[in-house]
Order: structure tokens, then sequence, then C-alpha cells
């Protein structure tokens, strides 16, 4: 029997239960937001037409609705173990690249773990009973203990079930005799569909007011949206168009401007010299001994360092493969697509090449393929000989480097210097160490510490790599650049993985640019990727091209500040994203509600006042947008 009161029950606790598992490692607003009882009241507006409206109709609403509620469940658990958000731009990108991606290890290790994906069974069983009538009791109970387990963050084994199905087998028994007549009298049983469409078109309303006017409000009860809502696309900021930004904010953080190329002491200094750029996957400065004096021991970058510039503050400009090795290698974001350094190096006399053992995603390697690289030495080129197709994220570090290095040699056969370009698989999420008896520093069995020591073995095969190198006669003249396409993040405010957040951890990155011929080691204060190539190009004497960001870090015009941002996104914006200036930065999060401002290592944290957080906003929107990352789609 259909009951307007039973429905609100259902979807509420549902919506509840669901964001508890979202949120549960975060210190965040868990209790219903407005968004969330307006999702609420639409869904169950919605199931009252349709029961007024024919059997067929309201079975098939009701399908529908659980199916949001498990993809609701879905991005909850997507939070939690990356910090990413299931919306139309992450579900275009899992469909295309799914041969790869359902590799992905954490969530099998989470779902074990975690044992709360008991939440789609109790969901689907209770809409089967909302759509026939049968098993009610039965339903009941093991709905309302599994959406009570999970809202009090109870531990999930069978023993656990079965005293809480007791429990709410008492209480619903002494609801049914001393309550229920009373609670059904006082709450409706049913709706008439006039005022049931009237209920959808006031909630949806509601929400669409709430995003419009999103800045006019500052508690997360307000901005905060409902994950029902967010499947399908929507934002929870709205931009106040009514500030205009002052000219020295137009001149130093909206505007799109290109440095004029001059020249330096250091210009040419490395004239004609080879160039290696260890780019690997993402290794953050902050999980590195060297630099934070614990975490990865890298004894190659503590080596080349003794002869090389190192940077401090390093940053990529967005924490993800594509966007941040779209960002290097186009020097500017996505509102111009040129690719123009290894066409560059190319007309200038360079050879030049592209190692991996990494199977990028469909869209990364059509991105690699228009920088149109003399040599790929890559998972593709290699499958013949290994006879079979790659899978997952890549293939065997050591098997690669060790046929790809000797590719390389025998490849460089003319009187020109090389380019060789070269990043690695191992160190992405999942975490491979091959010799465990080796790399067996961080004993402990969480992924971190497999992290860790995957971090240290990646070293040792990069410099396995330069000593083959150095064996054949190819470091006498050579620039060695070392740095990551992005770090990695392990909880530190929130954030996990990489993709997600402009924070330390997944931002500030190592980086050195090493030559045999260098004396000491000298420290740049800061730098990002947009400089790596300008620099290169200054000290080997070439010509820069033409309107691309970044400035050598030998210029005395050098400046580090750019605009970050996530490759996850949040409605047309990326959920992440902020300014960065010398050693600080602010940073807005729609996903948490965030509007702070911080030091480079994100410390000193301040919250912007309700006026600043529209300034802000209102700025780097109109800064986003001129980069083409407003509406930006894989």
């Amino acid at each position: 029997m259909f009951h307007f009161s039973m429905i609100l029950f259902f979807l509420t606790l549902c919506s509840w239960s669901v964001k508890i598992v979202k949120y549960q490692r975060m210190r965040y607003f868990k209790m219903l937001s407005a968004s969330d009882i307006f999702a609420i009241l639409s869904a169950a507006s919605l199931l009252t037409l349709a029961h007024h409206a024919h059997p067929i109709i309201y079975a098939g609403t009701l399908i529908f609705l659980s199916l949001l509620f498990v993809v609701a469940y879905l991005d909850a658990v997507s939070f939690q173990l990356y910090s990413a958000e299931i919306e139309p731009n992450s579900i275009r990108l899992f469909v295309k690249n799914f041969k790869t991606m359902k590799h992905e290890a954490s969530s099998i290790e989470y779902f074990k773990k975690e044992k709360n994906w008991i939440y789609i069974p109790a969901v689907i069983f209770m809409s089967v009973t909302l759509g026939t009538g049968m098993f009610v009791s039965t339903a009941s109970v093991f709905f309302i203990t599994v959406m009570v387990m999970l809202i009090s963050k109870s531990r999930i084994n069978t023993l656990y079930i079965l005293l809480y199905m007791a429990a709410t087998s008492g209480l619903l028994m002494l609801f049914n005799r001393f309550a229920k007549s009373l609670v059904m009298e006082i709450l409706p049983a049913s709706i008439t569909p006039a005022i049931a469409a009237g209920l959808f078109i006031t909630a949806l309303f509601l929400e669409a007011l709430r995003l419009s006017k999103g800045y006019l409000f500052q508690h997360t009860f307000m901005t905060q949206a409902s994950s029902l809502f967010t499947v399908f696309g929507t934002h929870s900021i709205a931009i106040d168009h009514t500030y205009n930004p002052t000219p020295k904010e137009i001149e130093e953080i909206i505007s799109l401007s290109y440095p004029i190329r001059q020249k330096n002491s250091m210009t040419g200094t490395f004239k004609g010299a080879n160039v290696i750029l260890i780019c690997l996957e993402s290794i953050g400065r902050q999980q590195m001994e060297f630099y934070m004096n614990h975490g990865a021991n890298t004894p190659l970058f503590s080596k080349l360092s003794q002869k090389a510039f190192v940077s401090k503050n390093h940053q990529c400009i967005s924490p993800n493969t594509h966007t941040s090795l779209h960002t290097l290698l186009n020097g500017d974001y996505f509102q111009n697509e040129k690719y123009p350094y290894i066409e560059a190096l190319k007309s200038q006399g360079y050879t030049t090449t592209l190692l991996t053992p990494q199977n990028f995603l469909k869209h990364t390697k059509s991105m690699l393929e228009k920088n149109r690289y003399n040599h790929y030495f890559t998972p593709d080129f290699y499958k013949n000989q290994m006879k079979k197709e790659t899978t997952g994220w890549g293939e065997n570090d050591y098997k690669i480097f060790e046929a790809g290095v000797e590719d390389f040699i025998a490849c460089q056969t003319e009187e020109k210097p090389f380019f060789l370009h070269v990043t690695n698989n191992q160190t992405h999420i999942n975490y491979t160490v091959y010799d465990k008896k080796r790399f067996n520093r961080f004993a402990g069995n969480t992924a971190k510490h497999r992290y860790l020591n995957a971090v240290e073995e990646s070293d040792f095969l990069m410099e396995r790599l330069l000593t083959r190198l150095s064996d054949a006669g190819f470091l006498e003249n050579t620039l060695i650049v070392y740095t990551s396409d992005h770090g990695q993040a392990f909880g530190e405010l929130g954030y996990r993985a990489h993709s997600t957040a402009i924070s330390a951890e997944e931002m500030n990155v190592p980086f050195l640019i090493h030559h045999p011929g260098m004396k000491g080691t000298k420290w740049i204060d800061a730098s990002n990727h947009f400089d790596i190539f300008p620099t290169i190009f200054d000290l080997t004497g070439l010509d820069v091209p033409e309107n691309t960001q970044g400035r050598s870090l030998f210029s005395p015009h050098h400046l580090n500040q750019f605009v970050g941002f996530s490759s996850t996104r949040k409605g047309g914006f990326p959920s992440n994203f902020g300014f960065i200036a010398k050693d600080k930065k602010n940073m807005i999060d729609l996903v948490l509600g965030r509007f702070w401002t911080m030091d480079f290592e994100d410390k000193q944290i301040i919250t912007l006042s309700q006026k600043e957080q529209k300034r802000t906003l209102k700025i780097l929107y109109e800064a986003l947008s001129r980069r083409g990352l407003i509406d930006y789609k894989i």
C-alpha cells in the first residue's frame, strides 16, 4: 500500500545514510542540507505522481530512484577513495577507459574492508517491497537496520546485523502496538496529484533558487548540494556578477598574457646539450625525505641535486596526469591547443622520444600523439613483442625500461642532440612494488607504505636507466630534469589520491635541473610546470615558441603565479581551483564549500569572509573562463 509519509521516511534514510558514508572520514556537515531536503521532496512527489498515473510508471519510477541511490552510494565511495564525485564528466571518462580503469584495486580493497555495500541490497529490497507490497515486515526491519548502522557508523558484520535487526524488530512491534495509529493520523497517508505536482515544482524551484543565489549564504546547510542532484552535473555555487574586478585584479589574475622572452646570464650556457625530462607519476615533494626529512628516500634525486638548480617550492598546474602533461607540453591552458615544444625541439635539430611503461587513458594517449615525438617506446609499441594487449594502468616498469633504453640507444644514429621524455607506471594508484625483498623499508600494510616503497624503487629504476645511458656515452653533455606530473594525497585536509584539489599533497612536486658541468646546489625559491620548457630552451640556447606561459627560471622577471585547477568537475567548473602567487594561494572547493587562503604548505589556513568569498569567486570565474576551463569536457 502506498503511504506518502512512509515514502518520505524511506527517502530520508537513504539520503542521510549515503551522506554519512560519503563524508565519513571528514569533519564536515553530515546532517541533511537544504539541497538534500529539496531532493527528497521532489523524489517523494515524483513517486506520488507516478503512483497515481499507472502501476508500470510507478514501478519504473521506483527503479529509477533506486538506481539513483545506488549511484549516490558509488559517488560516496568514490569520494572516500579519491575525493572525486560521480558526475557526467567522470562517468564519460570511466566509460571511455573502462578496460584500463576496471583494474583499479583500491575500490575492491575498500569493499572488502568496509562492507557498507550492504546499502545497495537494502535499497533494492525496500524498493521491491514498496513496488509489490511483498515482504513488508522483513524488508522494513532489514532496511531500517542497515540505514541505522550506516548513520551511526557501526561496525558491519553478521553478528551486529542480527543484533540490530532484533532490536529493530522489537522497536517496530512496540511502535505498531502503541504509536502507529496516532502517527498515521498525524502524518499524511497520501496527497493528491495536484499537490504532488506543486510540491515537485516547488522543490526544484527552491533548489534552482539556492543555486542561483548561493553566494548570499555562508552556512553549509545552504551551500552543500545533494548527491542526487550533482550526478546530473549541477554545481553548488553561483557567481555574483554585480562585482566588477579592479584593473589590478584583471592584470594580475584574470588576464591571460604571454611573457616577452629576454636573454639572461644563463642563456645558452649548455648550448647543444641533450635533454632528459624525467617526469614520474604521482610523486609529491610532501612524501620525499629530501624535502621533508621523512618519507621516501630518493638517492638519485639527492645525487643529481649536488650539481643542480633545485626548487624549494615547485608546483604542477593541475594535479592530474592528463591536465598536468597538457599544460606542460602545451605551454598553456585549454583555450588554445598547439603543443609547440616538441615541434620546436625537432625544428631546431633535436630528435625526440617518449619512453613510458604507462598505459595512459585514451584522451591522454591522443594528446601525446598530437605532440608527434620522433619515437614512442610505450606498451602499445611493445604489445606485439609481449603478444598481449596492455590492461590496467601499464606494463612492468623493469621490462619496458630495459627494452626501451636499448631501442632508444639504437635510434641515436645521427649526430643530433636528443630530447628523451621518461615517465613511469608503478607509482600510479595501486602502487606496485616489484622487488619486495629490496624495497620494503616501509613495512606497514597500508596503501601509503606501499606507495613509499614504490617511490624508492622508481628512483632506483631511473638511476639504472641513467647508468645505462652513461655507459653508452650519452650523459657527458646532458641536462637532466627530474620532476613529477603531480603529487599524491593521503588524507591531509581530507583529500585522497590526486586530480581533486590544489592542495600541497597533490600540487607540490620535486624539481631539479642538473648538468655535470654545474657546481654545487643552487636553490630556486619557487617555480611551476609552465617554467620547465622555457628554462630548458633558455639553457640550451634555443628559441622559445611564442605565446606560451612561463618564464625561464633565470629570467630577472620570473614570477611564480598561475591559476591552478583540479581535473574533477562540479557542474561546469573544476571542483577545486585557485590562484597561486609566490608562496601564497587562494583555494575554492565547490564540493566542500571551502574558501581558503593559505601558504604553499597548506599551513596558516584562513577562511575568507563572505564578502571576500564572493569577490574571489567572481575573479577566479573570469580567470577560468579565459583559460577554457568553464564547461570543459574530456
